[in-house]
């Protein structure tokens, strides 16, 4: 026989939940009815109670101060949350410490009973020291106390599935929703020795086996209750087999140094870690810069057709950059966004215009910083350098074509005795007109922006070749050693000898 504590601050839902069941039939016997979490802790204070099933929100002391005394008193009461929906976040809490279970009103008959079964399932056990231990663990991170293999077979072993579902379309009150179902449903349906806790972003599952096979299954089957079931993506990493107990954590850390590979599965998947798949690394020849200028070039020329090819081309080479390293691919994302953002800022220096264009790559750039996958960071890409078109079309393309085309004779005529007036008529206009043209559309006069050309290829230079200095005045054409000194140091705050000297100290 099982005794039990139901309490609730509204007189009708207290009498419902006494009758709602028969209490009888179910081996438990009520012995005590609250509206008060006061009367629950000083009721529990002189006597026993195996199942609580309780309001959240009560007078006086509250659920989780209810939950709180049990834990610091060691009692083994199975506690049942019911609360509404909007506190889900609340309940939430209770679940990670220690509460059996938790309903959202209005209660029904089927899932209290489930709950109820399951607390009594557990009260039932004689395991349940080695449970609490492994949940700790999950939750701690502290798993070698005292726990021994001595109840184990000779065939018995244990492995760690590390689920990751991919809840990135959901609100924080779905996800949490669908977290605590999955991980009840999970319980349900595991035998007295698994388990399952949540530990970072994975909610993993210990289940025991007689041969690794039996994992994979598990895994296998596992993925279609989440498919067929909750309709959202998952991976699914296994660790390695443990022989005992004792190899528990290092079977979950085998399977979470693999969770890395989550970003890169577009779809649901098992990744065994010991026959993890391979990602295809391509070798390239470009830095983040030489991709920067390519994202330029996209963004004036994409249309429909070759958008999807060149976005997966510049995400492609962010990738391999990047080493698959998700934080360091979305960090050089960004790098890109954060140029075409000034290559905007060149073409029209209007405040109105800018500031809209400000807010559409700070918007792009959140999103991929919390981007879970990395066909979600392709696609954030193409979406950005479509709206990044749309501002484009705003302008006079007349206009911005000249800009190009300027900026464009500049960047290939830096090293030879240009002048405003070769620029300007490279575009047809009058020199007079262009110099007023160009300030107005890139923010520089003409000898601002070509000293800026011409010191970047310096920089070039000075860190790549073993050029004398009035070798790269010349081939960066500066009139004199002199003239590029002058400008270098007011750029840089140091001179060109000095900079290759810091240079070369810093990269030894």
């Amino acid at each position: 026989m099982y005794s039990m504590i139901i309490a609730d601050d509204e007189p009708v839902i207290l009498d419902g939940l006494c009758r709602m069941l028969d209490w009888d039939a179910l081996d438990i016997t009520i012995v005590g009815k609250f509206l008060c979490g006061k009367d629950v802790i000083d009721f529990l204070d002189v006597n026993s109670c195996d199942i609580l099933i309780t309001d959240i929100n009560m007078p006086e002391k509250n659920g989780l101060d209810i939950l709180k005394y049990i834990k610091e008193r060691n009692l083994h009461t199975q506690t049942i949350f019911i609360s509404g929906f909007s506190e889900f976040s609340y309940a939430h809490e209770a679940l990670h410490n220690g509460a059996a279970d938790y309903i959202t009103k209005p209660i029904n008959k089927d899932i209290l009973l489930d709950a109820v079964e399951k607390s009594i399932r557990f009260l039932s056990r004689n395991d349940t020291v080695l449970e609490k231990k492994l949940i700790d663990y999950g939750i701690i991170n502290s798993v070698n106390m005292g726990i021994t293999d001595a109840k184990k077979a000779d065939d018995e072993f244990y492995t760690a599935i590390n689920v990751y579902l991919d809840t990135s379309c959901l609100s924080k009150q779905q996800h949490d929703l669908l977290i605590f179902s999955f991980t009840a449903s999970m319980e349900k349906l595991l035998t007295m020795n698994n388990i399952v806790f949540e530990r970072g972003h994975a909610i993993c599952i210990i289940i025991s086996h007689s041969v690794r096979d039996e994992a994979l299954q598990a895994a296998d089957s596992i993925l279609s209750i989440i498919s067929e079931q909750m309709h959202i993506n998952a991976v699914i990493i296994i660790g390695s087999t443990a022989d005992g107990t004792s190899g528990i954590p290092d079977s979950f850390k085998n399977a979470e140094k693999l969770e890395y590979m989550c970003f890169y599965c577009n779809s649901s998947t098992v990744i065994d870690c010991e026959n993890p798949p391979e990602l295809k690394t391509t070798r390239i020849n470009s830095d983040i810069s030489d991709i920067e200028k390519s994202a330029v070039e996209c963004m004036y020329k994409l249309n429909g057709d070759k958008l999807k090819t060149s976005v997966n081309d510049i995400s492609e080479k962010i990738n391999t950059l990047s080493g698959f390293m998700p934080n360091t691919l979305k960090a050089y994302v960004i790098s890109v966004l954060y140029r075409l953002n000034t290559e905007i800022h060149t073409l029209n220096n209007n405040k109105s215009f800018t500031a809209r264009a400000d807010e559409m790559f700070t918007k792009f750039s959140g999103q991929i910083n919390l981007a879970s996958r990395f066909c979600k960071v392709k696609t954030l890409i193409a979406e950005c350098m479509l709206e990044a078109k749309k501002l484009l079309n705003e302008l006079d393309f007349s206009s911005v074509d000249a800009i190009i085309k300027s900026k464009d004779f500049i960047k290939n005529h830096y090293s030879e005795n240009i002048t405003l007036e070769s620029v300007a008529n490279n575009v047809y206009m009058n020199s007079f007109y262009f110099s007023a043209f160009f300030k107005k559309h890139t923010g520089k006069n003409f000898k601002e922006y070509l000293n800026e050309i011409r010191l970047e290829n310096a920089v070039k230079l000075l860190i790549t070749s073993n050029l004398h200095l009035s070798e790269i005045a010349e081939k960066t054409g500066f009139k004199s050693l002199r003239s590029m000194n002058e400008l270098f140091s007011k750029a840089y705050g140091e001179t060109p000898g000095e900079y290759r000297k810091n240079f070369n100290q810093r990269k030894v």
